[in-house]
């Protein structure tokens, strides 16, 4: 049998401005926030639910026929404010996690697909607006 690549899959999209009330966990929620089984169910499926990036990529790794995903996390949000900055760490501590996890069971990866989008922040107070809290 040949070698099928091992291609980590994982994103996070946000296009952010200041000015906009802060993008939580929820927003994230309610938009695309979806993990390991959850992307693999999407890539068996019609793939309707994934980011466009991640279809057209998975789409042509499938017509090359040979490669195995490691779904990871995606995260979506409508453009809005900064991503609260809680959720944005707890976010990417899952992500290294997932990353880590696979490694050690199953050894190294061949590559990390990282679908990404837009002018994405972190606030680093919840509610910055209130706090009046303003960028430098």
């Amino acid at each position: 049998m040949a070698y099928k690549p091992r291609i980590a899959i994982l994103g996070f999209s946000l296009e952010s401005n200041w000015s906009a009330p802060v993008s939580d966990r929820l927003i994230f929620e309610q938009a695309l926030y979806l993990a390991d089984d959850e992307i693999t169910l999407e890539l068996a499926g019609d793939r309707a639910m994934l980011p466009g990036t991640v279809r057209s990529f998975s789409t042509a790794m499938d017509e090359q026929g040979y490669w195995d995903a490691v779904p990871i996390v995606l995260a979506e949000a409508p453009p809005g404010g900064p991503a609260e900055h809680v959720f944005f760490t707890d976010m990417l501590k899952q992500m290294r996690a997932g990353l880590q996890t696979h490694t050690e069971l199953h050894g190294k990866l061949d590559s990390v697909y990282i679908s990404e989008h837009g002018a994405g922040l972190s606030a680093p107070v919840a509610n910055f607006q209130r706090a009046g809290i303003r960028p430098s």
